[in-house]
């Protein structure tokens, strides 16, 4: 697990998205109730999320191997690797706002997981999106720390080492 992990308080609220790869070749998903999915081998996702109970335990429950499938991603990380999480302190709940941020992205097209991560939302196609292909690891980095400074968020990033 990533040594900046402790760094986090453990009951710091706020937002948070993974960013994961398909480490293996190209497969199916099936997620919850929602469908099946093609995930090609190295494709990289995005997914946003909201920790109003704290920031630590989401994401240690995410990297988790041993847990009760819950959670749209929980199906997602079942088949893909988490590479990075980016988070940012706040207690407003700006999941949509976030998501909003890739689904209009004015020069990148990320395409939705329809569906996936957005059950209670009404208002988006996903809060989970794949990364186009092309672009390189410090390009999304780029692209979602601005995505969370256009809401006025200070994002963080922690590496994944596992």
């Amino acid at each position: 697990m990533s040594s900046g992990l402790k760094d986090l308080g453990k009951h710091e609220k706020g937002i948070y998205l993974l960013i994961m790869q398909n480490q293996g070749g190209d497969r199916s998903i099936v997620v919850g109730g929602i469908g099946t999915f093609m995930i090609p081998s190295q494709r990289r996702y995005l997914y946003i999320g909201s920790a109003m109970g704290g920031l630590y335990h989401r994401l240690k429950r995410h990297l988790s191997n041993t847990k009760k499938m819950h959670w749209h991603v929980d199906y997602l990380l079942e088949h893909l690797s988490v590479l990075a999480f980016c988070y940012a302190i706040t207690t407003c709940r700006l999941e949509c706002d976030l998501s909003g941020e890739f689904h209009a992205h004015p020069v990148e097209k990320f395409d939705p997981l329809h569906g996936v991560g957005n059950s209670d939302c009404k208002r988006c196609p996903a809060h989970a999106y794949a990364v186009p292909s092309r672009l390189s690891m410090e390009r999304l980095q780029a692209i979602v720390s601005s995505s969370f400074r256009n809401l006025e968020l200070k994002p963080r990033f922690l590496h994944i080492h596992r």
